[in-house]
């Protein structure tokens, strides 16, 4: 039994051995001259700034034709009198609290205020309901930003899609 351990060892080690063939480049024997179609590329000139400037002052001022402001003033004003009817945009607002007590949406009012210096938290009440919203935002990620610093205090904050007035 040691014997067949033996010989399927050697013949396993003997047919996992890698014939080796060393070849060298000269024995393939190829060779093609390629040059003819590489680019030429010129060498680089080095101006100096003096160069520069005098080449700029050369060139002769060409007055432009064709003018496309009357155009553009035309669309302009049809743009500005079709928006002049929207009063308003979408945006978002964070509301921070909703609930039925006065005094605990003023106290949530005054916390924004020492949260967020720069915006102003508005309560409004729509019966029976308190609710402090802060800020006007045109994007959800600007809203983001200031939520997430409200969030560390106010548990129940939300970001609500919103119509921005143009008004104000």
């Amino acid at each position: 039994m040691k014997l067949y351990h033996v010989i399927l060892t050697v013949l396993i080690i003997s047919g996992c051995s890698p014939s080796i063939q060393q070849s060298t480049s000269s024995s393939t024997g190829y060779d093609e001259d390629v040059s003819s179609y590489r680019p030429v590329i010129p060498e680089m000139v080095t101006e100096t700034e003096n160069s520069a400037t005098a080449r700029i002052e050369d060139v002769e001022y060409v007055e432009p034709t064709e003018h496309l402001r009357v155009e553009i003033d035309s669309i302009l004003r049809l743009k500005g009198a079709r928006n002049e009817g929207i009063g308003y945009l979408p945006g978002f607002t964070i509301q921070v609290y909703t609930g039925m007590s006065r005094e605990d949406a003023n106290r949530a009012k005054n916390l924004v205020y020492d949260i967020l210096i720069d915006e102003e938290p508005v309560i409004t009440y729509d019966q029976p309901m308190f609710r402090v919203k802060v800020g006007h935002y045109y994007t959800r990620l600007e809203a983001e930003m200031n939520f997430n610093l409200l969030r560390k205090r106010f548990r129940q904050a939300l970001v609500l899609p919103e119509k921005i007035s143009l008004k104000e």
